[in-house]
């Protein structure tokens, strides 16, 4: 499947905004990333029991990479997926100095 336009990424969630695969983009060698391998979302706090098992049983994704601030991430707790690893990788500080501070 040819994936050129954004609107064909979009993952259709109930609580969950921002949804999308990240596939179809061409890579420098002329190559294009795989469909439904890497997702992209809003946070997943305020998810639904039905957005949760479509990340879980659909996406299997196996690993969350959450790049909110400390502060962020504290007031707003993702749900968690099933089978899914988080991690806190926090590429902003408390003082908006861009970094990586990476965290379980």
């Amino acid at each position: 499947m040819e994936i050129n336009n954004s609107c064909e990424r979009v993952i259709d969630m109930q609580r969950v905004i921002n949804a999308r695969h990240l596939g179809g983009f061409v890579t420098s060698d002329g190559r294009k990333t795989r469909n439904s391998l890497l997702l992209r979302t809003g946070h997943l706090a305020e998810a639904s029991d039905e957005d949760i098992k479509t990340l879980a049983e659909t996406y299997h994704v196996a690993k969350i990479f959450d790049l909110r601030t400390s502060m962020e991430v504290n007031e707003n707790m993702d749900r968690p997926v099933p089978g899914a690893e988080p991690f806190h990788v926090s590429i902003i500080d408390t003082n908006g100095i861009i970094g990586m501070n990476m965290s379980r």
